[in-house]
């Protein structure tokens, strides 16, 4: 592991390109996309099986994420639920914000949005550094949380020395070639076995919908922010999910976060990594309906 650490490591430090940066235009609407008013601005949203659901998941995505990636698991979940997905601003069919995208702000905008539908209990999922913005999703609106899933995340990314300086290398690279990082090191790295070489080109294309500034603004707040403190006031039901083979969040730490949840579930894969959210759609989707 320590290996494969340190060549990231050297990845990152030695790229030195200035990265062209255009004007972000969120993708044009489509069928199945739907808005709310955001202080003036569009925040975009989709239901999945909305017409036949009867609870309602709020899926929170991770890095580079939008609602086009998450196309890619949503439609895996069983027809009892509706799963409802936001677009971060600046991120897929979402329109940019005039201040830096923050754990807080996304927090708020999301209940924003749930407060606009009418939802008043939802099934968490927090993927990622969407696990994150989920913690504080509880910490602030824990009575809307009938259930949550916390999936190859933790609470807190910089816990150690080590990987504060794996991750300030990480936005110091995007900064610097935003496109390069994320196609050529980042979706490599957190990548499995069953990646294949289509859904690597898929990824490509669909992690460069979102605005560089907004990925990379969010990526830093929720890097930097510790939810630590909200572990031991969980009370709802909480299923988490790790790897073994999940470079980006190793075992050790979420199995450490899972001792502070009470009466938390745990499920360890010995396959997929940390994109198993692509890479085996169906395996997950049947453990996501089974808890909830």
């Amino acid at each position: 592991m320590k290996i494969f650490f340190y060549l990231y490591i050297f990845i990152f430090l030695i790229i030195h390109f200035n990265a062209s940066c255009n004007e972000f235009k969120p993708l044009k609407s489509k069928a199945g996309i739907e808005y709310f008013n955001y202080n003036g601005k569009k925040i975009a949203y989709k239901y999945f099986n909305k017409d036949t659901g009867k609870k309602t998941i709020l899926l929170i995505y991770g890095f580079c994420g939008n609602i086009e990636m998450m196309e890619a698991f949503c439609p895996f979940i069983s027809r009892e639920y509706k799963i409802l997905v936001m677009d971060f601003p600046g991120h897929g069919y979402s329109e940019k914000i005039d201040h830096e995208l923050t754990v807080e702000s996304v927090t708020k905008i999301i209940n924003e949005l749930l407060i606009n539908s009418a939802e008043n209990e939802i099934y968490l999922i927090g993927y990622s550094i969407g696990g994150t913005i989920a913690l504080n999703f509880y910490r602030k609106n824990h009575e809307k949380v009938k259930k949550m899933i916390l999936w190859n995340t933790m609470s807190y990314f910089k816990n150690k020395y080590s990987r504060k300086f794996f991750f300030n290398n990480l936005e110091k690279s995007l900064i610097s070639n935003y496109k390069y990082t994320i196609t050529k090191i980042c979706i490599p790295v957190i990548a499995d076995l069953k990646f294949t070489p289509l859904m690597f080109k898929q990824a490509d294309i669909i992690s460069m919908y979102n605005d560089r500034e907004s990925v990379i603004s969010l990526l830093r707040s929720c890097l930097n922010f510790n939810a630590g403190d909200v572990l031991k006031v969980i009370r709802c039901d909480t299923l988490v999910m790790a790897s073994r083979f999940d470079l980006l969040v190793p075992l050790t730490y979420v199995a450490k976060d899972v001792k502070e949840i009470k009466n938390a579930k745990f499920i360890v894969s010995s396959i997929e990594g940390h994109l198993g959210i692509i890479s085996n759609p169906l395996k997950y989707s049947k453990i996501i309906t089974d808890f909830f």
